[in-house]
């Protein structure tokens, strides 16, 4: 049979017996050009005559004749099969469909639920062990603290030292350094007195002496006022300023 290119027109001469096994990807030799070849229509089965009287002689079929082979316009001449490429179209393979797994999203889903358990506990975990830090940072969230039993308020901020004055005197024979005040429960409830710091400054502010004033009772009720005195003999030096700050208890103690 005779395989005709579709681009360059070049013709081959090939035996039909090279498409027994159905369609060949054929490649011209001369462009390159490359396409399927579907083997040659089966010629239809002779019918049968009608039936053979002594008047009616069958006459001999006739010789068949090769008819020349006609050529494109601008073609070249049949060449040999030799020149063609011949190459058999491999068969498409159909993939079955695989199942859908419905177990792999649930898998996902648990997955990325563990996931953001953990971060909201690591958060949590975080806000709570560094609440002390974020309360003094931010004093806004100190009421969310205290509300769950942290970041309990200091004692500066419940009880107030107030009308603080500090005066040499002769006492007995000797001088003495007098430092007096009082305490206020600024607080709605009942809030225990703890010691109070003293520090006394010298001219250049640095700390000369230092003592502690123990309260005069353990509890001062809501909105109440405590006054306190104490007094040190003979100052170590020129004492030009006081600063008295009340000493911080644990929070299980407020």
């Amino acid at each position: 049979m005779i395989i005709v290119c579709q681009s360059c027109k070049t013709s081959f001469l090939v035996p039909a017996s090279v498409f027994n096994n159905g369609v060949r990807l054929v490649r011209c030799a001369r462009c390159q050009h490359t396409w399927r070849e579907f083997p040659p229509q089966k010629g239809a089965a002779a019918q049968p005559t009608s039936q053979q009287t002594p008047h009616n002689k069958v006459s001999p079929a006739p010789v068949p004749t090769t008819a020349p082979v006609q050529t494109a316009k601008g073609a070249e001449p049949i060449k040999e099969p030799s020149a063609l490429d011949l190459t058999e179209t491999p068969a498409i393979s159909k993939t079955p469909k695989t199942p859908f797994d419905w177990n792999k999203p649930l898998y996902i889903l648990k997955v990325s639920g563990l996931f953001a358990g953990g971060m909201v506990l690591f958060l949590i975990a975080g806000l709570l062990t560094s609440h002390r830090y974020i309360a003094e940072t931010w004093p806004s969230t100190k009421p969310y603290y205290q509300s769950i039993g942290l970041g309990k308020p200091a004692v500066s901020e419940l009880l107030i030292l107030q009308n603080v004055t500090s005066e040499r005197r002769y006492i007995d024979g000797a001088m003495q350094l007098v430092v007096q005040g009082e305490i206020h429960n600024k607080s709605q409830k009942t809030q225990k007195i703890p010691p109070i710091n003293v520090e006394a400054l010298g001219p250049d502010e640095r700390v000369i002496q230092s003592w502690r004033i123990p309260p005069a009772k353990a509890t001062l009720s809501a909105d109440s006022f405590l006054p306190f005195s104490s007094s040190i003999v003979s100052p170590e030096g020129t004492v030009t300023e006081v600063n008295l700050t009340f000493t911080e208890m644990p929070n299980d103690e407020h």
